[in-house]
């Protein structure tokens, strides 16, 4: 229960994501630069730090009408004790910016499984070019499923619906002042129960997350994540 809980807060410990142009008619919704390095800090409701992601851009790579970036992802937990460190990545293709739902998972709940077999089936999370309020975006989904000698041991259903454009705002947080793109959802998680939960974030333009909120299902908050350090 307790990996899972912390699953959430990492769920939301979303990835950056701003506006700079990839290509002629792709906006990508991530720092494009290599060298650029982002800092997002997790809080709960107490004000209490529960975990940090760092990420570097590593590689940008241009396939046709494919461009992507390799990102490096260091996780931290509450005491800056690093818990994974990894990479992901992320694209822009045809009008459209793509986020890898790999990196909605909670590194230290997978590290729990590297020695089994770890299969996964996605739907990665969509960002057209343009965002306008009242938009509404594409559905996003993963399903992920751990074996050991033939035998399912584990299985994870991770849903994001119902996202919607909501309006365009400043956010001040420890990195500066933004002015973002305010995207609601809602996100629905099994593994040996279902959690649902609501998200609010909020985007700036070639920088990425600024904020995130997470709200129970009587909407109460019951954590957030802040952007605390950006260098592009």
């Amino acid at each position: 229960m307790k990996a899972l809980s912390k699953l959430f807060f990492t769920l939301f410990l979303t990835t950056s994501i701003g506006i700079a142009a990839f290509s002629q008619d792709c906006e990508a919704y991530f720092p494009m630069k290599e060298g650029a390095y982002l800092e997002t800090r997790s809080y709960d409701v107490k004000d209490k730090l529960q975990g940090i992601s760092r990420m570097t851009v590593l590689q940008k790579q241009t396939a046709g009408p494919r461009v992507s970036v390799t990102v490096g992802v260091q996780s931290l937990d509450d005491k800056e004790k690093e818990v994974m460190n990894t990479t992901m990545e992320v694209y822009c293709e045809s009008g459209v910016f793509y986020i890898d739902m790999k990196k909605f998972l909670d590194q230290q709940t997978m590290e729990s499984f590297k020695d089994m077999e770890v299969a996964m089936e996605s739907e990665n999370m969509e960002f057209p070019s343009s965002l306008q309020p009242g938009q509404a975006l594409k559905d996003a989904q993963i399903t992920v499923s751990a074996s050991s000698g033939g035998m399912k041991l584990f299985s994870m259903n991770v849903w994001i619906t119902n996202r919607k454009v909501e309006a365009i705002e400043d956010i001040t947080t420890p990195a500066g002042t933004f002015s973002c793109y305010r995207i609601s959802s809602d996100v629905e998680t099994k593994m040996m129960m279902k959690i649902s939960v609501r998200s609010v974030e909020w985007y700036a333009r070639n920088v990425g997350t600024v904020r995130t909120e997470s709200y129970n299902s009587k909407g109460k908050l019951t954590g957030y994540t802040l952007l605390t350090d950006y260098k592009n």
